[in-house]
This record gives C-alpha cells, sequence and structure tokens, in this order.
C-alpha cells in the first residue's frame, strides 16, 4: 500500500470514527436504509433496529439477516442477525450486531418485547447490551441500555411513530467518560392505493443537529419493490430494490456519503 492510499485510508478511518463513534445505534435493514432509514413506521422484523412497536402487528415467527460494508473498506462492515417471535401475550424479539474488525469492533445484543392494545396502537421496548473492544485497551468496554417506542395507525393509510433510544445518558468508562446521548425520533408513512409509501421523519441527538429523512417506495409488481431517500446533516442520498419470493423477502440499498463514498446493504428475511 503506497503512502498516499494508506492516507487516505486513514483519513477515511478517522472520519467515520468521529461520525460514529459510540453511537451503538445500528439503523439496520437494507429496505429502511434505501428510504433513508424513515422508518419509525415501519412494521417489519427490522422494526427492531428502528422501532420495536412495529414488531407488535406481525403474525408470524421470522429470521433475518444483514450485511452492511461502509466506503467499500472491509474493517467497517457491519452483520446481524434478527429474530421475532409472536405470542398471544405479545411479541418478542431477538437481535445481534457486530461492527469493525480485528482491532477495533463493537457488538451489540438486544432483548425486545412488544405488545398491540388495539389494531391502531402499539408499544414496544428493547434491553440492549453494549460492548466495544479496542486492542490499545486491556479491557473490553460494556453498557447497558434501553429503547422504546410507540406506533399509531391513525388510518388506513397514515401511520404515526415515536421511537427514543437511551432515555437516560450514560456513559464509557475508562474511554475519556465518552457520552452517549439520548436519540428522539418521530415521523409519518403514508401509504397510497397499497401502491406507493410516502416516509418522513425528523431524528434528534441531543449532542447534534436535527436530521431529517425522506424515504419513498414503489410497489412495482406485487413481488418488486423499488425505493430511494434523502437524508440531511450529513446530506447523502440511497436507493434500493426489494424482492419477494413465496417466503423468502430479499432488500438491496446503496448509499452515498458526501465525503466517505458508498456504502452497500443487503438484507434477507424469512417468514415460517
Amino acid at each position: 500500500m503506497t503512502f498516499f492510499i494508506k492516507k487516505i485510508f486513514f483519513i477515511k478511518i478517522l472520519i467515520f470514527f468521529n461520525f460514529f463513534s459510540y453511537s451503538e445505534n445500528f439503523p439496520t435493514g437494507a429496505r429502511s436504509t434505501s428510504m433513508a432509514n424513515a422508518s419509525v413506521t415501519f412494521c417489519d422484523i427490522w422494526a427492531l433496529s428502528h422501532n420495536q412497536a412495529g414488531i407488535a402487528f406481525l403474525k408470524h415467527k421470522s429470521l433475518a439477516f444483514h450485511f452492511e460494508n461502509h466506503f467499500l473498506l472491509k474493517e467497517h462492515s457491519l452483520k446481524s442477525i434478527f429474530f421475532v417471535y409472536p405470542t398471544n401475550m405479545g411479541n418478542f424479539g431477538l437481535n445481534y450486531y457486530n461492527f469493525g474488525y480485528s482491532k477495533y469492533n463493537i457488538s451489540k445484543i438486544g432483548i425486545a418485547y412488544a405488545k398491540s392494545f388495539s389494531e391502531k396502537f402499539s408499544f414496544g421496548l428493547q434491553l440492549n447490551y453494549f460492548n466495544t473492544y479496542i486492542e490499545s485497551n486491556i479491557k473490553n468496554q460494556g453498557v447497558i441500555n434501553f429503547e422504546f417506542g410507540f406506533l399509531m395507525k391513525i388510518s388506513d393509510n397514515l401511520s404515526f411513530g415515536t421511537h427514543i433510544f437511551r432515555p437516560k445518558k450514560s456513559k464509557i468508562e475508562n474511554y475519556e467518560n465518552e457520552n452517549l446521548s439520548t436519540i428522539l425520533k418521530f415521523g409519518l408513512s403514508y401509504n397510497i392505493q397499497k401502491k406507493i409509501i410516502f416516509c418522513l421523519e425528523a431524528e434528534k441527538d441531543i449532542k447534534y443537529k436535527q436530521n431529517l429523512k425522506f424515504g419513498m417506495e414503489y410497489n412495482y409488481k406485487n413481488n418488486i419493490f423499488l425505493r430511494m431517500g434523502i437524508f440531511t446533516n450529513p446530506n447523502f442520498y440511497s436507493y434500493g430494490i426489494g424482492f419477494v419470493f413465496k417466503k423468502f423477502k430479499t432488500d438491496i440499498a446503496f448509499s452515498k456519503h458526501p465525503i466517505l463514498s458508498y456504502s452497500s446493504h443487503i438484507s434477507v428475511n424469512y417468514e415460517f
């Protein structure tokens, strides 16, 4: 690797870690990503990553896998697995994430519970354990936190959702007492004749400027979906496609960061 290439590589590493370091809030799922993660109203297995209230309306057991690579660097890859188990008492979910490589990695495991109180309203809660490993540190750093959300189907076409990630601020000991802040999201989605979905969402990390997200999904055919999204602060766009084959769903997405280039995402979901 030449000096010039090495320099570019480490600049990307530093910018990426500065932007994502210790957020531990990994918005996951290629469907969501292709719509700029304007997904606080979604009712699918990926709601475990966006608003746990969404899994309350699922009727079948579901298993999903997700992989994403950021900026064409293998060190910036994220792998995750999701599982939802519906019961008469409510729906339960389990998810696991791992981001990074051997010298620096972040992992997170979450256990979720969601309950619908009617056909139009649900609540979801998730307990998380977050762990970070840095090779230069003597020991791993672990933090426990939680998140919760609400989902309301205002009409057959209009839905409203809100989600709070880490309501109580926490910090990582022995890492310059890094503070982990609260993230609030709320948004709307509007479904036009089950053909087009428009999503608008606002996200506010109390440490940073508010983000606005807009996403759209078009049901091109019964089993093919086209998607796009726009995200502010930083400004980037995303797009993708989804396929449904019997009980399998496959989603592919790409996103473009203004400084750090492209990221690719793929998700596979199976309903039992």
